[in-house]
């Protein structure tokens, strides 16, 4: 484990971002919040952020904004009509709302408080490193995703994400995932990591 390297990478990136993305607070988090950042981790999943960015406001209108009602009771994904024609996640994100809407929103909220992000494998499109990303979104859990650029940051570091980021974390006095957007919002802005020098 490089501390001094992860050290610098991480003074580096935040000498560079000007502003910082920052989680919802997940007390305050109600339907359509959790549906808005259900569908960009689906969608977002082995895109560009930017390509997701770009046509997020053509995918909301085709969701309805995202009230959960409305959104659970579309019958069948007009993928054509959808700026990012994956059938996959958008069938997928739709029956996760489907999932939500039986269930009720504030029910399925109180178990994801009570048991954590496991309950989020229940939706369909969320696996093993988008949970973490979404648990990270809605507030739920203070965690880093394990996403290709913080992979790379870690490995340049000789550590695993994990580590990186926890070791930042108390280096720096800052939460994880703040840690998280700072080295992830250099990387994709300059599509690099930091330098470690």
């Amino acid at each position: 484990m490089d501390k001094s390297k992860s050290n610098k990478m991480y003074e580096n990136a935040l000498a560079d971002v000007d502003e910082v993305w920052q989680p919802q607070e997940f007390s305050t988090v109600n339907a359509t919040d959790f549906l808005r950042e259900y569908c960009w981790v689906v969608f977002g999943s082995g895109f560009r952020n930017a390509v997701v960015r770009k046509h997020f406001a053509a995918i909301t209108e085709a969701f309805v904004q995202f009230d959960l009602d409305s959104v659970a009771s579309i019958e069948e994904v007009d993928v054509d009509a959808l700026p990012i024609r994956n059938e996959r996640k958008a069938t997928g994100f739709l029956q996760g709302a489907k999932v939500i809407a039986a269930e009720g929103f504030e029910e399925f909220k109180e178990r994801l408080r009570a048991d954590g992000r496991d309950v989020l494998d229940e939706l369909p499109g969320i696996g093993p490193k988008t949970k973490k990303h979404m648990a990270m979104a809605i507030g739920l859990e203070d965690t880093a995703k394990d996403d290709v650029w913080l992979v790379r940051c870690a490995d340049a570091c000789s550590m695993n994400v994990g580590q990186l980021i926890s070791h930042l974390s108390k280096e720096y006095d800052q939460a994880k995932q703040y840690v998280d957007a700072v080295l992830w919002q250099y990387c994709e802005k300059h599509q690099r990591i930091p330098p470690t020098t």
